[in-house]
């Protein structure tokens, strides 16, 4: 992955210099290279290696390393005034090749056509879901610390590839909306007949100290299997607090085939409420967050209630570099009848964030 990642900042570089020396022929055209890498050492200190399908779960106690979870690298390209377009590749930790090095994907490959009506845009390719990036991530502000619930917790995926229409109700741009219609394979290839239908409504309030978003999605699966998902999230910001709760289901209809079930709809259900404080003004923050998951409401009977916290302090020695000590947890409580128990995931970190453009 090192070479690949070396030849493109190259290529990309190279480009760069080419695209700036030869703007005067082609209007107004302009392109800017943007990266991002985050990372940790951590240590497992508790956990069995058992239990849910998160980052940590694989790994038994006490097992530690240095990992990249992200290596980011793109372009932004502005055409002119009515047409720019991204193009990434990532890393995602701990995605492999089969001989064991680090496996590169196509994370965005989008054109965006600008107020193609009044107020709203027109986007097609690869680029991020109207339920991930828009508006909840942006406001909790860690991705590299822990995805935003839904994406933590495999609801939704934060790329499609498909077409969006997006914009505004007002020109403020304080309320407006996203619609979607995608694979809904992420950034893989499309492997069915069927879409998948994203919607978001988002306002600002209080002269954008308050946000609010309402979001849904629909995809069919075939042979009367379909997921409808269902979401909500408000946040509060002023200069040195910002606070936000966001709350999902997901009706996953005849997805449940065992001949027990009590339904044959898997319903999960999640609710997450995070804090994020100014200590020292660019200089030094906190942040704590909690989650809690049942990953399904129709089954009281076997499974866990899970419960995920994470807290930690951001020091940023230099604008957009971040060292940030946290502990990660994912606790297992049983339901009634749940024989098999879990041991809370416990990992301390130290997490190394950083961001060029």
């Amino acid at each position: 992955m090192r070479e690949i990642i070396l030849s493109i900042i190259i290529l990309l570089t190279g480009t760069n210099i080419f695209s700036q020396s030869e703007q005067g022929k082609s209007g107004n055209s302009k392109l800017n290279v943007f990266g991002v890498v985050f990372g940790d050492y951590f240590y497992k200190a508790g956990g069995d290696s058992t239990g849910s399908n998160l980052q940590y779960s694989p790994y038994k106690k006490e097992f530690n390393a240095f990992a990249f979870r992200r290596v980011n690298i793109g372009v932004d390209y502005y055409i002119n005034e009515t047409f720019d377009s991204r193009l990434s590749i990532s890393y995602d930790g701990p995605d492999t090749l089969s001989n064991g090095n680090d496996a590169v994907y196509v994370r965005d490959a989008y054109i965006n056509w600008k107020d193609i009506f009044t107020n709203s845009n027109l986007t097609i390719g690869i680029m991020p879901t109207p339920g991930y990036d828009y508006v909840s991530q942006k406001w909790w502000g860690y991705r590299s610390v822990e995805q935003t619930i839904m994406g933590q917790r495999n609801i939704l995926g934060s790329r499609d590839l498909g077409i969006m229409l997006s914009g505004a109700f007002d020109d403020a741009r304080d309320f407006g909306y996203y619609a979607m219609v995608g694979n809904g394979n992420g950034t893989k290839n499309e492997n069915n007949k069927y879409k998948k239908i994203y919607g978001t409504l988002f306002g600002n309030f209080a002269d954008k100290k308050i946000a609010a978003n309402l979001y849904s999605d629909y995809q069919s699966s075939g042979n009367d299997m379909s997921k409808t998902t269902l979401y909500g999230f408000v946040g509060y910001k002023n200069g040195d607090l910002t606070l936000g709760m966001e709350n999902f289901f997901q009706i996953q209809n005849n997805f449940n085939k065992s001949a027990a079930a009590a339904s044959t709809d898997i319903v999960p259900y999640g609710l997450s409420v995070y804090i994020v404080g100014n200590i020292i003004p660019n200089e030094l923050k906190c942040f704590v967050r909690y989650d809690f998951y049942n990953q399904d409401i129709n089954n009281s009977s076997t499974g866990f209630y899970q419960s995920f916290t994470t807290a930690g302090f951001d020091f940023m020695p230099a604008s957009n570099v971040h060292f940030m000590p946290n502990i990660w947890l994912n606790a297992y409580t049983p339901k009634t009848n749940q024989t098999v128990k879990y041991t809370t995931d416990v990992v301390p970190r130290i997490t190394f964030w950083y961001v060029y453009n």
